[in-house]
C-alpha cells in the first residue's frame, strides 16, 4: 500500500495543508450525531391536510356567498352514521330549504346501521 493510501484508511492528512476542523474520535460502536434539519423549509403537506384545508377554504367562501343571498350552509358529522350533512338553511326563517342526504336517505343508513335491514327499503300502509 502506498503511504498516501495507508495515511489516508488511517485518518491522517496527506496533505501539508492544516485541516479546517478534526472530527471528534469516537469509539467503535458510536454513531456520528445527526445532522439537523433546517427549519426554513415547512414539511410537505399530506394529500389529507391539503384537502381538508381546500375544503374549508371553499365552505367559508360558500358561507360569504350564500349570507349575502340570505341563507347559510352548515354542515354536520352525524356519529352514528360517520358521515357528513350538509344543510341550506334560511336565515330569516331557520328552515331547511335543502338537505345533502335527504332525511330519507339517512333513515335507510340508519336502520341499515342498526341491522334492520328487513323492509328498510319500503315503505307504506299495508
Amino acid at each position: 500500500m502506498s503511504p498516501d493510501l495507508a495515511a489516508l484508511s488511517a485518518g491522517r492528512s496527506t496533505s501539508s495543508a492544516q485541516p479546517k476542523a478534526a472530527a471528534p474520535a469516537r469509539s467503535a460502536g458510536e454513531q456520528a450525531p445527526a445532522t439537523p434539519v433546517s427549519d426554513a423549509t415547512p414539511a410537505p403537506e399530506t394529500n389529507a391536510a391539503l384537502r381538508a384545508r381546500q375544503a374549508q377554504a371553499a365552505a367559508a367562501e360558500a358561507t360569504r356567498k350564500l349570507a349575502e343571498k340570505g341563507s347559510e350552509l352548515t354542515i354536520e358529522f352525524e356519529d352514528a352514521l360517520g358521515r357528513m350533512v350538509f344543510r341550506l338553511v334560511d336565515t330569516q326563517t331557520r328552515e331547511v330549504v335543502r338537505q345533502i342526504p335527504s332525511e330519507e336517505v339517512l333513515a335507510i343508513a340508519r336502520a341499515l346501521a342498526a341491522d334492520e335491514s328487513a323492509g328498510v327499503l319500503l315503505r307504506g300502509n299495508a
